[in-house]
């Protein structure tokens, strides 16, 4: 997985973006499978594989501070913002 940083300038988050996304999901898994998102300070994982590692990876990665970022959601209990195994159960 190739990281790339702010290039093209795909703010990920903005409800603008998924209007007509297409194009650049494409630029996004062909160019930048892991893209830094300058303005929303977050990466956006845009392969299967790469996002299945990611989701497995619950010693690098985790969701037990939310699933939305830059809010602190530890007191929700959905399960999206639980890590394995709490998350399976």
């Amino acid at each position: 997985m190739r990281a790339v940083e702010g290039a093209r300038g795909v703010n990920v988050l903005d409800p603008a973006f998924y209007v007509d996304p297409w194009d650049a999901y494409r630029w996004l898994r062909d160019e930048a499978p892991a893209y830094w998102d300058p303005v929303q300070r977050l990466w956006a994982v845009s392969r299967y594989d790469d996002v299945v590692a990611v989701e497995k990876d619950g010693a690098t990665f985790s969701s037990s501070h939310g699933s939305r970022p830059h809010v602190d959601q530890r007191a929700d209990g959905s399960m999206i913002n639980m890590d394995d195994p709490d998350h399976q159960a």
